[in-house]
């Protein structure tokens, strides 16, 4: 998202949100949000600011590097991995691509049908091909609900996630690097930082 300034003139950044996996969930890769947030400043990407302890990082960066997503994923990662001694991967969505996961509803009525549980939102860095994305929907079943869009699959348990037969391995295997979000936190963040 580019903003506009109080003058009505365009500005020259761009609100973007890194999603990182696998930050705090085991003794030896703790790390704190302004340790993160020292990570990115040093890298010129501005503004930067953690939300929740799981690795969401929100920050500007000039309009011209916000257009290559790939770059901006792999300096990011890269200087993550050196900082800290161990691979994280990284992925980078728009303030808008943010917004927009966060006003869909991918299972309209499955309320209705039963599914009482937290909609899930898997971030993959690369989109899949079609193939790929067959395979991610054929790991639906009556009690997980399955759609793709584009980098992004939603996921809908009917109950718990924890309690849920989605087979995590195959998922993994077939989006390659990802990282999954709860469906609120990519609301929260939007009302925080993105409205």
């Amino acid at each position: 998202m580019s903003a506009t300034s109080p003058a009505g003139t365009a500005s020259t950044t761009t609100r973007m949100v890194a999603f990182l996996r696998g930050m705090n969930v085991g003794k030896n890769h703790r790390v704190k949000n302004p340790e993160l947030e020292a990570i990115f400043d040093s890298l010129d990407l501005d503004n930067a600011a953690g939300f929740l302890a799981s690795g969401n990082v929100v920050f500007d960066v000039d309009n011209k590097r916000a257009k290559d997503i790939d770059a901006l994923e792999l300096r990011i990662a890269t200087k993550l991995e050196a900082e800290l001694g161990y691979a994280i991967p990284t992925m980078v969505r728009t303030g808008d691509d943010v917004r927009a996961i966060a006003d869909h509803e991918p299972f309209p009525g499955a309320v209705d049908d039963g599914f009482e549980g937290k909609l899930q939102v898997l971030l993959i860095r690369d989109e899949p091909d079609a193939a790929s994305a067959n395979a991610l929907l054929d790991l639906a079943t009556d009690d997980d609900l399955v759609r793709v869009d584009g980098r992004t699959l939603y996921w809908l348990p009917r109950g718990n996630v924890l309690e849920s037969g989605l087979e995590m391995t195959a998922l993994d295997r077939i989006t390659g690097p990802a990282t999954m979000r709860t469906a609120n936190t990519m609301r929260r963040i939007t009302k925080k930082y993105l409205a």
